[in-house]
């Protein structure tokens, strides 16, 4: 990175020479190496009122957040008639960006949810068609609700860590689809039997995000079975 690169951020001369300095010589202020990841705990089923959840903190007070899956019985929508849905909201709190006004916080939840929505629905990740119940009534619609408690970089990453281990975490109830009095499926009976539940297909599939900084530019990897896809280019804040 040459430190021309550097002149556009909000940050002092010397700061710039700093940190210039440190990608040229290969390691970082606390010590890493310009690849090396900050460490993160992942703390799994924490809230228990909900069908999945998990809790990821990156290491030294960094970006602290929570993610919940409640799976709960909606309509298809008019272009999948026979899938399930899933909805995504990210909540960061305005004091977490003191320099943000309300509408830039906003901003960053809407990037955030909308990111991870894509990724979830995308191909490789969760498969809608088995979220169905009756066609044309009624599926299973997966909502991910995730709270930033501390945000100090990697939003993205750390909320889509989190995300992942909540939805492979969920469990939802076994649904039996019921014959109408016209010969097709019109309703649906639930298991009580916490044994029956089972797992939302396509979990394992959804691809957590790598940010990554380079010439002074953020780009995001999704890492996923499938391979390695690229997202939200130069362009997107680094949050």
């Amino acid at each position: 990175m040459s430190r021309s690169t550097l002149t556009g951020l909000n940050t002092s001369s010397s700061e710039r020479e700093y940190v210039a300095l440190g990608v040229e010589l290969g390691m970082r202020g606390d010590g890493r190496g310009r690849l090396d990841y900050r460490s993160l705990s992942v703390q799994a089923g924490v809230l228990a009122q909900s069908n999945g959840s998990a809790r990821v903190t990156i290491a030294h007070n960094g970006t602290d957040v929570l993610a919940a899956v409640k799976v709960e019985v909606g309509e298809p929508g008019l272009e999948a008639p026979g899938a399930g849905r899933v909805e995504v909201c990210v909540s960061c709190s305005n004091s977490l960006f003191p320099k943000f006004d309300e509408r830039s916080s906003g901003d960053v939840n809407a990037v955030l949810s909308g990111a991870l929505e894509r990724s979830m629905q995308g191909v490789g990740g969760l498969d809608l068609d088995a979220l169905g119940i009756v066609d044309g009534k009624f599926c299973w619609v997966v909502f991910v609700d995730i709270l930033v408690l501390q945000a100090d970089g990697n939003l993205l990453d750390a909320s889509s860590f989190a995300a992942y281990t909540a939805l492979n975490t969920a469990r939802i109830p076994k649904v039996t689809p019921l014959v109408g009095e016209g010969g097709i499926y019109d309703d649906f009976e639930i298991s009580s039997e916490i044994d029956d539940a089972v797992a939302i297909k396509g979990a394992t599939n959804v691809p957590v995000c790598l940010t990554m900084s380079r010439n002074g530019l953020v780009e995001v990897l999704f890492l996923g079975r499938r391979g390695t896809r690229r997202g939200g280019g130069g362009g997107m804040p680094d949050v």
